[in-house]
């Protein structure tokens, strides 16, 4: 500030007072002052500039102007990580499902976040979303199987390399199981002997038998990666937090309940309103038999999130089932059909728990 009132406009003080009002969250100050600087020097201002002017658009609420000074910033420096992560997160954000282009520009955003990991691998917050997107992501499998109606053995067209324990994803139906050890059987035996590959599943096909479908795999193995890259990556409380919940999730849905626990809990504790990493500590407390425990943790998650159809019913029916509230216990149950009254796993419970 002294600089600018003894030397006048000039950008480094410019820049250094727009990141102080920032700091101070002065948004609007911040976005005064970037705004000031790409006026009087164009050029010289570079993409670090338009990326300031972006985060206080956003901070603002002023999330078109954001994406377009997060847009320009990539245009000035395609390896700007910070305009490539702000681009293609507001995009996320944005995206309607429904629409046409949805697959197309959710493609475009990962690939900007892959473009920014590869540039900055210490980068804590690309390596969470990558995470993210790919723990909820199918990876397609080359080849096709063919199933056989209410048989758990799947013949391939060429060998697929996949291990027991993985996910996986049969046909557009969406039937899923996780691959089995193979056994010593006859069908596997004849299988073998006419040269065909078989793979084993844990539950038997559910559909008509059919050939030519496609089977798609989960990639649990790269989400641990990125998600490990990213808890090595910040001290930031709130990041490790995320990263370890992804952590905790892929245990989770793996059913390796101790593992999945130990992140839970070190993830509350990085981070304790992280409603999500809470409901899935809740889950494996639940999983214990340590039920006292787990709905003291459901009434945290209640605490932060009221709305929560899981954290409501899990508690209606814990607090049913120990006999102590009952009257507490179907206010549970009956809060949570009442937001989701088209959810017939909710109406169970409430059955289960008369």
């Amino acid at each position: 500030e002294t600089t600018l009132k003894q030397c006048g406009q000039v950008l480094p003080a410019l820049l250094g007072m727009a990141a102080v009002r920032y700091k101070k969250e002065d948004y609007a100050g911040a976005l005064e002052l970037y705004g000031r600087a790409m006026a009087l020097f164009p050029d010289k201002s570079g993409s670090e500039t338009r990326v300031g002017f972006g985060l206080a658009c956003y901070k603002l609420g002023q999330v078109d102007r954001a994406k377009a000074a997060f847009r320009r910033a990539h245009a000035m420096e395609p390896k700007n990580v910070e305009a490539m992560v702000g681009l293609a997160i507001l995009d996320l954000a944005s995206m309607d499902e429904t629409a046409k282009d949805y697959r197309a520009r959710t493609e475009n955003a990962i690939r900007l976040l892959s473009t920014a990991n590869l540039v900055d691998h210490s980068n804590a917050l690309v390596q969470n979303h990558l995470a993210n997107h790919y723990f909820w992501k199918w990876a397609p499998v080359p080849g096709t199987v063919s199933v056989e109606a209410g048989s758990n053995v799947v013949t391939t067209s060429q060998p697929m390399n996949l291990d027991t324990g993985e996910r996986v994803r049969i046909g557009v139906e969406g039937f899923e199981s996780y691959v089995a050890e193979d056994e010593e059987e006859e069908d596997d035996d004849d299988a073998a002997a006419a040269g065909a590959n078989t793979l084993r599943l844990k539950d038997a096909w559910n559909g008509e038998s059919a050939t030519g479908l496609k089977l798609w795999k989960k990639d649990y193995d790269r989400v641990v990666a990125l998600a490990r890259g990213a808890l090595n990556s910040t001290t930031v409380k709130e990041m490790q937090a995320e990263s370890l919940f992804i952590l905790a999730r892929v245990h989770h849905i793996r059913d390796e309940m101790e593992q999945a626990a130990k992140f839970y809990d070190r993830a509350c504790k990085f981070a304790p309103h992280l409603a999500p990493a809470r409901f899935g500590l809740a889950q494996t407390l639940i999983w214990d038999e340590s039920y006292d425990e787990a709905a003291a943790h459901l009434r945290l998650v209640l605490g932060t999130s009221a709305n929560a159809t899981d954290a409501l019913a899990a508690l209606g029916l814990l607090e049913a089932k120990s006999g102590m509230d009952r009257r507490g216990a179907f206010s549970y149950l009956k809060k949570a059909i009442d937001l989701d009254p088209l959810n017939p796993d909710l109406v169970l419970l409430e059955a289960l728990a008369l």
